[in-house]
């Protein structure tokens, strides 16, 4: 029974401590701009990512992978995921200006689980 309330304690508090991915804020969107990304794309790449990303990964720190690893982990992932290319596309963007956003702001993203 210990080890169980044990582990139920740390389940908790590692629960506890995961932000929600970021949402599509002013800044964001000041963002995508700059790099020549539309809106809707973010909106729909959050999507994807809250669908189709965390019901396996969770929320994972966007930060722990080199922003020029994105593309090749995009590549494999998203036919296992069910995205078509423009899905893709999508998520990818959301994903880089989350990192970069957070990045500038000195904020590490999510959890750094894999």
């Amino acid at each position: 029974m210990k080890r169980f309330l044990l582990f139920m304690s740390i389940l908790g508090a590692g629960c506890a401590s995961v932000p929600p991915p970021p949402p599509v804020d002013q800044a964001m969107l000041d963002l995508a701009v700059e790099r020549g990304v539309e809106p809707q794309a973010l909106e729909n790449g959050r999507r994807l990512y809250l669908t189709r990303c965390t019901n396996c990964h969770g929320n994972v720190r966007l930060d722990q992978y080199d922003p020029l690893r994105w593309p090749t982990i995009m590549d494999r992932m998203a036919p296992l995921a069910g995205l078509d290319l423009p899905q893709r596309d999508d998520l990818e963007d959301y994903l880089q200006l989350a990192r970069a956003l957070k990045a500038a702001q000195g904020d590490s993203i999510s959890r750094s689980a894999k």
